[in-house]
C-alpha cells in the first residue's frame, strides 16, 4: 500500500509533459515480477523499505522538501544497510541542491548544512548509540558487512566475482574439475597453471564451489579483500556520478 501511494504521489508531482513517462515507469516497477517474487515472497519486508525509498525520491523533486528526503534516506539506511549503495548519489545530490547555492556552487548554505547534518547525525546516534554504549560496535560492523560469507555467497552470484572465480577454477591443475567443466578428458587441462608459471594454493581448491558459506579463497588468482571491493564499488559509482 505504501508503494502504491508513493507511486501515485510521484505521478502527480511529475510535470504535465512527463505524465505519460511517469505512468509507464511507475507501472513497470509496480508490476515487475521480480518485485513480487523477491521483495514480497523471499524478503517480505523489502516492499515496505522500497516504499520509503520511493517517498524519499519523490520528496527530492522539490526544493522545499529536500531536507525531508535526506532524513528519510538516513532512516532507510538504518532500517537496512544495503541502501548504502545509493548513499553517494544522495550525498552528491543533496550537497549540490540543498547545501550549496543553486547559482554559485562555491557559496555554501551553512544553515542548510547544519540542519541536514544535525538530522542525519541524530538519526544515526539513536540507531547506533546503544551499540556504542554496550561496546558492541565492532561486532555490529562484522554482522552488517559479513565479508567472510564470501564474494559469491556460496553460489554463482550474477556479478564480476563469479567470472573471477570461474577463471580461478579454470586455471587450477585439477583434472577431475576440468572434466566437469569442459566435458573433456584431455590431459592438457591438467597442467594449465604450471604451464603459465602460476603457483597454486592447495588449501583453496574447494573454497569457492564447496556449497558452504565462508571465506572465499582463490587458488591461482590474487586474493580479494573487503577494502579492495569497497574501493572498486566507490570508484565505479563515482564514474557514473561524474558523467
Amino acid at each position: 500500500m505504501l508503494i502504491v501511494l508513493n507511486f501515485t504521489r510521484y505521478v502527480k508531482s511529475a510535470p504535465s509533459w512527463d505524465k505519460q513517462a511517469a505512468h509507464v515507469a511507475s507501472l513497470s516497477i509496480l508490476l515487475s515480477p521480480g518485485l513480487f517474487i523477491i521483495d514480497h515472497i523471499h524478503f517480505q519486508y523489502n516492499g515496505f523499505l522500497y516504499g520509503i525509498l520511493i517517498l524519499s525520491i519523490v520528496l527530492a523533486r522539490k526544493q522545499s522538501t529536500l531536507l525531508y528526503s535526506g532524513i528519510l534516506f538516513a532512516i532507510l539506511i538504518c532500517l537496512k544497510h544495503i541502501y548504502l549503495y545509493l548513499a553517494l548519489a544522495y550525498f552528491v545530490y543533496l550537497g549540490r541542491f540543498y547545501c550549496l547555492d543553486p547559482k554559485n556552487v562555491f557559496r555554501p548554505r551553512f544553515c542548510n548544512i547544519i540542519k541536514l547534518g544535525s538530522c542525519v547525525i541524530g538519526i544515526f546516534a539513536i540507531a547506533f548509540g546503544p551499540f556504542v554504549q554496550w561496546g558492541q560496535l565492532l561486532q555490529l560492523r562484522s554482522r552488517l558487512f559479513p565479508f567472510s560469507r564470501g564474494l559469491c555467497h556460496a553460489y554463482w552470484a550474477p556479478n564480476i566475482w563469479a567470472m573471477y572465480s570461474f577463471m580461478d577454477r579454470a586455471l587450477i591443475p585439477c583434472k577431475s574439475l576440468c572434466i566437469c567443466l569442459f566435458y573433456t578428458r584431455s590431459a592438457d587441462w591438467n597442467i594449465v597453471a604450471p604451464r603459465l608459471g602460476l603457483p597454486v594454493n592447495q588449501d583453496a581448491l574447494n573454497s569457492v564451489t564447496r556449497g558452504l558459506v565462508g571465506d572465499t579463497s582463490f587458488a591461482v588468482l590474487p586474493e580479494v579483500t573487503s577494502e579492495q571491493t569497497f574501493l572498486l564499488t566507490f570508484l565505479f559509482q563515482l564514474v557514473c556520478l561524474l558523467f
